[in-house]
């Protein structure tokens, strides 16, 4: 007896939109245990309705039969569209580790809010960004909160050390950290989820986003933005007994929250940065992280180029030694443009009254960004002096 089942054509257009794109994006091993399921399903309801009918239940394309079941249906239409896309049927669900579920989202205590993965898989989908460890999406959960999921490049760690690294960010909780919401372990995947920032990031909003036209940002705004990130690094220099470090401080890793100030994300610690190929320098690392490696003071000189970009918005100072970027040598150069204004961002010059500040903020970033390590002040030293700007 042949069957076939098929979904509704005034439906399927839409709902491949809003799922087959996400799940080809990003997680196609992920989906297969759960388009498993659906299968399953919608098989098991195909049989119900061939023992009921007695004969051969047969839908042309053109005229749909609205009493077959629709989700069940969409499922296999899924599972076809990524056979034909070259996914296809995993294996078995992976064996419960020791310590964690695999193959479930998991949620650390007290996150706030709670929905499933095939919740996830559901969502509209779109891609914030593609840094070292991984791929960003923004996801619209269905009658949810809108989230933000980290896709990390390191699938074939192990279970028990990703385990670990989310430990420790779920434990980081700080107003000016971005908080740990779920997590997702399985033989294939590792997925973080965040809270979603729609005011975006120091990237997007100082420097704008595909083309877009970036809204002038006043002293406050910055310095809001530059004050919250600060804060947020202190804090995770304080884990640890004082010893851990963020590693990967870059504009589009700062967001902003609804009041403005700064949240330091992407905070993946050092047992991340062994499984990730080593990125080309950029001007926001340290001269001595290629030798030495990161640590609290390359932190430092990461914030000072922060600081500096959110007062001037766009410079690049010319190597002076290989791929290091001499920033003290170029602040030695721009004396001049700093002591009468023309150095900083075009709608901070409007504004005569706050040039003093502005000149400190820049000798402060200047520190920040010193050769050697022990010449660079504490974070909290240098957050300390960024409040006392704050009017």
């Amino acid at each position: 007896m042949d069957i076939v089942l098929v979904q509704p054509w005034s439906l399927l257009k839409e709902a491949l939109q809003l799922r087959v794109k996400f799940l080809l994006d990003i997680a196609p091993a992920l989906v297969t245990v759960h388009l498993q399921n659906a299968i399953a399903t919608s098989l098991s309801r195909t049989n119900r309705l061939v023992d009921a009918s007695d004969h051969t239940v047969s839908v042309n394309p053109q005229e749909p039969d609205d009493g077959l079941d629709s989700k069940a249906n969409l499922n296999f239409l899924v599972e076809r569209c990524l056979i034909l896309h070259g996914g296809d049927i995993g294996p078995e669900p992976p064996k419960q580790s020791t310590k964690r579920e695999l193959g479930k989202l998991m949620f650390p205590q007290d996150c706030g809010y709670k929905f499933e993965i095939e919740d996830m898989l559901r969502a509209s989908a779109e891609v914030l960004g593609r840094g070292s460890f991984g791929t960003s999406y923004k996801g619209n959960l269905e009658d949810g909160p809108t989230i933000a999921v980290k896709r990390l490049k390191m699938a074939n760690t192990a279970t028990t050390e990703f385990e670990k690294l989310t430990e420790k960010i779920s434990s980081i909780r700080h107003e000016n950290v971005a908080t740990l919401r779920a997590y997702y372990c399985d033989k294939h995947e590792r997925l973080l989820v965040y809270d979603y920032y729609d005011r975006g990031s120091m990237s997007s909003l100082l420097h704008g986003k595909e083309g877009k036209v970036v809204a002038p940002m006043t002293w406050d705004n910055r310095l809001k933005m530059a004050i919250g990130a600060g804060r947020g690094i202190v804090h995770i220099h304080r884990q640890e007994g004082g010893k851990l470090f963020h590693g990967n401080l870059k504009p589009s890793n700062i967001l902003v929250n609804s009041q403005g100030y700064g949240i330091v994300s992407d905070v993946l610690f050092p047992s991340l940065m062994n499984h990730v190929e080593r990125q080309p320098t950029t001007k926001y690392e340290a001269p001595e992280v290629a030798v030495n490696g990161r640590s609290q003071q390359s932190d430092v000189y990461s914030f000072g180029v922060l600081l500096l970009e959110l007062l001037v918005r766009k410079f690049e100072p010319a190597p002076s030694n290989g791929e290091l970027r001499d920033f003290v040598q170029w602040g030695k150069g721009v004396s001049r443009e700093v002591d009468n204004g023309e150095i900083f961002d075009i709608p901070l010059r409007d504004q005569p009254s706050i040039l003093k500040e502005l000149q400190e903020a820049f000798h402060l970033g200047i520190l920040c960004v010193q050769k050697l390590p022990e010449e660079r002040p504490k974070m909290v030293h240098v957050v300390f002096l960024l409040e006392e700007f704050l009017h």
